[in-house]
């Protein structure tokens, strides 16, 4: 997988099997990002669960038919009430926003805990192989740590395509420019969230773009 033209095969799909422009990053272990999206428009957890709902090239539903949809079904009118409903002056326990906090509370419960590396890092010396010491020093010499970092190897900070060397027209994505169309700043054009190494070998691709 290169960074050059978007691959359909590698984009992820919607409704209608309609390929979008951009590859879906994986779900696990997203409650420990502080950037969301690849672009970084959505300002927590709770809007980027909402906005897939609502797009068009995603699941293509509105607020209004989720509600509904949600009211049909007794079982979880009776859950939100449960969960929700406890002031009666914030009126209906059942609204577009309490699904966007619900499946933030969802998705917080899927987390991959005490992996090996993990228990590497509190001090388990035979937690990795001798061949994986040799890469993890190999990670933190070449200056991989720098970017993916923290709790989730990734996820809190925006780099560039070409991070030493700025690749050509022929390789950046055509019409995507990243965080550039959320903030219009030219400095920020072919910026995008730094991809989480965790489970990397259970949820390619690593990249946004094909």
């Amino acid at each position: 997988m290169g960074l050059g033209l978007v691959d359909l095969q590698e984009a992820s799909i919607g409704h209608a099997w309609k390929k979008g422009g951009r590859n879906a990053p994986t779900l696990l272990n997203a409650r420990f990002n502080t950037v969301h999206f690849w672009d970084g428009r959505g300002e927590d957890l709770a809007e980027q669960t909402l906005d897939p709902v609502q797009g068009a090239m995603k699941m293509n539903n509105t607020p209004a038919r989720v509600v509904a949809t949600l009211k049909s079904l007794p079982q979880y009118v009776e859950l939100f009430e449960k969960v929700f409903g406890g002031d009666p002056r914030l009126g209906d326990p059942v609204t577009f926003g309490n699904v966007g906090y619900a499946l933030e509370a969802f998705l917080a419960t899927l987390i991959t805990p005490n992996a090996r590396f993990d228990q590497y890092l509190r001090g388990d010396q035979n937690a990795l192989t001798a061949e994986e010491k040799e890469g993890l020093e190999v990670f933190i010499n070449k200056g991989c740590a720098t970017c993916h970092k923290g709790v989730n190897l990734g996820g809190n900070d925006y780099k560039p395509f070409g991070l030493v060397e700025q690749p050509g027209a022929d390789l950046l994505p055509p019409g995507d420019k990243g965080r550039f169309t959320v903030t219009k700043t030219a400095s920020d054009e072919f910026l995008f969230k730094v991809p989480s190494l965790r489970n990397i070998a259970l949820t390619p691709p690593l990249f946004p773009l094909g």
